[in-house]
């Protein structure tokens, strides 16, 4: 069965809560140009639409590159404040109770829905990540290239390990109710150099990029620098788009994710059709169907000088 991270489970949102989480992050953050994409994306947490969100609209000290910091009304963005700014949404939508700072080596930074997060995990390892599709993309290769079986198995292997041992150990000792809003995970040796695999499976993307040549077992290499054989290659960029209901002028991108034409009709074909209808299914819900249109998906074909 296609899985349905958290809507099982979800309460329909009322608006007044819609309302109150759009208060908070505006006087939180301020209104800069990224708060209303923040907004979008934790009302699709919220609703069930998304387990995880990747947080790129801030540097946060501490978390990132501390050199490029980001002021908000006056303030450094730490997340010590990103705490208190969870501490208030979850007084004013009970829902948000169920929302976690996810902190992967104090090098990226994930807003989860924690029943969403967990019921992914708990599917997704039990199937061995079968339908995740990885493409290696080092940049001594002449042309990026899907996996063989033997690497993919490798990478589902240890995506499964490090979900188990590390994201869904977090997650029990932060249950409902609890008062730890940040959890941290670390990734061992045989993922450092794949952050970029572990961000696009967290982010429920059908086809990933991967470093398959790194210097030693995993050891963050060459290939860990971002350079990439991908430059000018044929991409397919996909790009999912939804509007809330009560402001449909404002199209929210909420997923893109790109893959190598040439596998984009053969070998990732399943994989991406089979992740649009988990999509489309998940919107339908009624808990998402409330609040959000059905979600429409774009195709580009680009060429560009991609880095990682």
């Amino acid at each position: 069965c296609l899985p349905r991270p958290s809507s099982c489970s979800m309460t329909q949102l009322a608006e007044a809560e819609v309302a109150g989480v759009v208060a908070i992050l505006a006087q939180q953050l301020g209104r800069f140009k990224f708060t209303r994409r923040l907004t979008n994306d934790v009302l699709l947490l919220l609703c069930g639409a998304r387990p995880a969100v990747l947080w790129d609209y801030y540097n946060v000290v501490g978390v990132e590159n501390a050199d490029e910091r980001c002021v908000t009304r006056g303030r450094v963005l730490t997340l010590l404040h990103l705490e208190h700014v969870l501490a208030a949404l979850q007084v004013a939508c009970p829902e948000a109770q169920k929302l976690r700072w996810l902190c992967i080596d104090n090098k990226s930074l994930f807003l989860v829905h924690a029943d969403g997060l967990r019921q992914k995990l708990e599917l997704e390892v039990a199937s061995e990540l079968a339908h995740l599709q990885f493409v290696a993309v080092d940049s001594t290769l002449p042309a990026p290239r899907v996996c063989t079986l033997d690497e993919h198995n490798h990478r589902r292997s240890t995506l499964a390990t490090f979900g188990t041992n590390q994201l869904l150990q977090s997650l029990a000792l932060s249950p409902a109710g609890t008062t730890l809003r940040v959890l941290s995970a670390r990734v061992g040796s045989s993922l450092s150099a794949n952050l970029i695999a572990l961000h696009g499976w967290l982010l429920e993307y059908p086809v990933v990029y991967c470093f398959v040549h790194c210097c030693g077992d995993g050891d963050a290499g060459p290939a860990s620098k971002g350079a990439t054989c991908l430059r000018q290659q044929p991409l397919n960029v996909y790009s999912a788009m939804s509007s809330l209901r009560a402001s449909q002028r404002h199209p929210h991108l909420f997923i893109s994710f790109s893959c190598p034409s040439e596998f984009a009709s053969l070998s990732c074909k399943h994989s991406i059709e089979r992740w649009w209808q988990m999509l489309q299914s998940r919107f339908r819900s009624v808990e998402v169907a409330r609040l959000w249109v059905a979600p429409e998906l774009s195709v580009q074909l680009v060429s560009e000088n991609i880095v990682l």
